[in-house]
């Protein structure tokens, strides 16, 4: 087998380019996956009631269990990525000012308009240190956008991601949940069944 000193030269620099092109090869794959994922349209499941509003969520993302969406917050997890959205609606304490998550350390804040119910908001990113059940620690990257009704009502959209960094694919999702967010009117009251005539106990 020759050894490397022994190549000729012609065959030195070739083996040079061909790792160049290679790498640059996995360069740009790497750059048109990142890049198609960004052009991926974001598909949603149609309108839910959550409290006074409408929302729509992502398709095929699961529901936690345990939640009551009349109640005002309900959260989903995307089935392929350690993911979660969670869309909260709520009245603020008379005296209280919303977006207290902004002093959060390196919270940088955004303009985002939510289309639906015609509110300017602002969108918050920042980064926080998990401990899990087991001692290490992790990371995950979080995503708001967050406006006030006329009506004295806070809305949130909340979006974690557990170990990869957030893009422009996720602010697109974050754009695109926040624009589609209605107003449905106040909750119907809940209907009384007629309370039955009292006879006399037999």
């Amino acid at each position: 087998m020759a050894r490397p000193w022994e190549y000729p030269r012609w065959r030195r620099v070739l083996m040079q380019v061909a790792m160049w092109v290679i790498f640059g090869g996995t360069l740009g794959l790497a750059q048109l996956v990142v890049r198609q994922r960004q052009l991926t349209p974001i598909v949603l499941e149609p309108r839910t009631r959550l409290g006074p509003l409408w929302v729509r969520l992502p398709q095929g993302w699961m529901p936690v269990s345990g939640q009551d969406p009349t109640a005002g917050e309900i959260q989903v997890a995307d089935p392929e990525q350690p993911r979660d959205l969670t869309i909260l609606v709520q009245r603020l304490p008379e005296g209280q000012k919303g977006g207290q998550e902004a002093d959060q350390p390196g919270a940088g804040t955004q303009p985002i308009f939510f289309r639906g119910l015609n509110r300017q908001g602002v969108r918050l990113e920042w980064r926080q240190k998990l401990r899990t059940p087991d001692g290490t620690m992790t990371s995950e990257e979080l995503m708001l956008a967050l406006t006030d009704l006329p009506s004295g009502l806070e809305v949130e959209i909340l979006l974690r991601q557990g170990g990869g960094k957030m893009g422009a694919a996720e602010r697109l999702l974050l754009e695109t949940v926040a624009n589609e967010i209605t107003w449905a009117g106040p909750l119907p009251p809940t209907k009384r069944l007629p309370s039955l005539p009292r006879g006399p106990v037999l």
